[in-house]
């Protein structure tokens, strides 16, 4: 695992301590790295880490149901109010369709498995999520600056492969599968 924080990069092999046990790395925007979680801020601001927040939470309670690419991309999605009573605590948290509203969420979904990384293939979408929950609309923040962004986020998910770009028929657009 890779992290960085301005000028301060740590990377960790997570292979046997969480990778073999969990059967899964989760990355949800907590540090994972101490010196790095303490010097964000996260310890004073947040008042979760890296295994208690809420997200770490859900990736446990629903990682089990992940049987394939399909699956882990629709955890990758996720948000059920039900979990947490909180549109906020979620593996892809939608803070704009809250009461008192605020714009911080999932800004993209990235999933691969061991076949496609080997090919350095991965699915990716772009915006907040859209699974069961209206697009982000910038109607709704008419005062907030975003010049050059989509008006709507409603995208559907690319197979991506590093440094090629969109693996799809350029003819009809579909994807290919591989």
């Amino acid at each position: 695992m890779i992290e960085e924080f301005f000028a301060l990069q740590n990377a960790e092999d997570v292979t046997q301590t969480m990778l073999i046990p969990q059967g899964y790395v989760a990355s949800y925007n907590v540090p994972y790295n101490k010196s790095i979680y303490d010097v964000s801020g996260y310890a004073n601001d947040y008042g979760y880490n890296y295994t208690t927040d809420p997200r770490a939470l859900l990736f446990k309670k629903y990682v089990p149901n992940v049987k394939d690419i399909n699956t882990a991309k629709h955890l990758i999605r996720y948000n059920n109010i039900s979990d947490f009573h909180d549109l906020c605590s979620s593996i892809a948290p939608r803070c704009d369709l809250i009461k008192e509203g605020y714009i911080f969420g999932a800004i993209d979904g990235k999933v691969t498995n061991s076949k496609l990384a080997k090919e350095l293939i991965a699915h990716i979408i772009s915006g907040p999520t859209t699974q069961d929950l209206p697009p982000f609309n910038w109607d709704h923040w008419p005062d907030k600056p975003h010049r050059g962004m989509p008006h709507v986020y409603d995208f559907d998910w690319l197979l991506y492969r590093a440094l090629i770009g969109p693996v799809y028929s350029e003819e009809n657009r579909r994807t290919i599968h591989i």
